[in-house]
């Protein structure tokens, strides 16, 4: 197959973090596994990556200039992709702007659907949830299929209504592109977590009632500098770190004892997720804490794995088995063969490329 990956209103930031590392590695399984492929992003910055094109839209000051940049951009990415002849187009979800709608007729589109996009667009502000509200449609209504990271997500009724073929393949990552990091307790117990800023629903600033009650306890935050933090008092066993690339975020892992997921995701309405973040420490071999239900660690029984409640209260309230959880951990890693069958991407792309074969055919 000829598949073209589509990124649209992709940052820089998200690009060259986990969310690009993630989309890379499905381009190039593709390409491995025999299949020309091709990423097409859009964005308002610009960049440079290897099987890619950029269209980079110029930042405008105001939303009418802003979306007239960005139209015209997306209008020129179109027409590279219709020469570029693709048998199918994946297209990772996004808010609707004009002129999308012609993207469905160069090929059979399939989108994958990361978020409960009517919560998670909530927290943008009023206009642009009522423009993702109101154009959502448009693209889900001609989608010849869906991918969901979920099945929280693909049973959501605003996305089941269409009645268009869907399958669930939560996040994965390839494996192969991680070695085991070594062990290495130190004199406190340290637990870290990979964020971003102006993502509320990873929970950050929670954290900050764990690290004053335990203050033997390090908490490195990696993605969060000083001016990110809201909170004018930073306990001194919280180390913000800012965006880190990966060599130096193994740095900070290497000395961690667990790592911590997501842990507002009661924000975006949502109970069940598959954060790049957590199958990352994973395959490094940390321990992790999770306060969802995580789509491929549900059923899995383990000593490496702490379960917390969704809620807004759940450090505050566990914080005690939060800690004792990091203590345990010291010196200990995860096995590998706990989690290989579960998170590695190249079983899940099998997956994908399967259901494209069957969604280009049908449609």
């Amino acid at each position: 197959m000829k598949i073209a990956y589509v990124g649209l209103h992709q940052q820089a930031q998200y690009i060259l973090g986990g969310v690009g590392n993630k989309i890379l590695t499905q381009v190039r399984l593709w390409q491995e596994a025999g299949h020309q492929a091709r990423l097409f992003l859009h964005s308002p910055d610009t960049f440079v990556l290897p099987d890619t094109s950029v269209f980079s839209f110029p930042k405008k000051r105001g939303f009418p200039s802003q979306e007239v940049s960005r139209s015209r951009m997306l209008a020129e990415m179109i027409s590279a992709i219709k020469s570029w002849q693709p048998d199918v187009i994946y297209l990772r979800y996004s808010r609707y702007a004009w002129p999308l709608q012609q993207l469905f007729d160069v090929a059979p589109v399939v989108m994958e659907l990361n978020s409960v996009d009517l919560q998670e667009y909530k927290l943008r502000g009023k206009l642009i949830a009522a423009i993702n509200r109101l154009t959502r449609g448009i693209m889900l209504s001609r989608a010849a299929g869906l991918v969901a990271v979920s099945r929280e997500i693909a049973d959501r009724p605003e996305n089941t209504r269409w009645k268009t073929p869907i399958t669930v393949i939560a996040n994965g990552v390839d494996l192969d592109d991680f070695s085991p990091l070594p062990a290495r307790p130190q004199a406190r117990p340290a637990v870290a977590m990979v964020s971003s800023p102006n993502l509320p629903w990873h929970g950050v600033e929670k954290l900050a009632s764990l690290a004053l009650r335990y203050p033997d306890l390090d908490v490195h935050i990696i993605g969060y500098a000083e001016k990110d933090w809201s909170d004018n008092h930073l306990p001194q066993n919280i180390h913000l770190h800012g965006w880190m690339q990966r060599p130096d975020i193994e740095l900070i892992l290497i000395k961690s004892d667990a790592a911590c997921g997501t842990l507002a995701l009661h924000i975006k309405g949502m109970n069940e997720a598959s954060p790049l973040k957590v199958r990352e420490a994973l395959a490094y071999g940390l321990p992790v804490i999770l306060a969802y239900k995580d789509t491929d660690l549900k059923s899995l029984q383990s000593d490496y794995i702490l379960q917390i409640p969704n809620t807004p209260d759940n450090i505050e309230s566990h914080a005690t088995q939060v800690y004792e959880f990091v203590r345990r951990m010291q010196g200990r890693r995860i096995p590998r063969s706990e989690i290989v069958q579960l998170i590695d991407q190249r079983h899940k792309e099998v997956q994908r490329l399967d259901f494209l074969r069957y969604c280009s055919k049908s449609a």
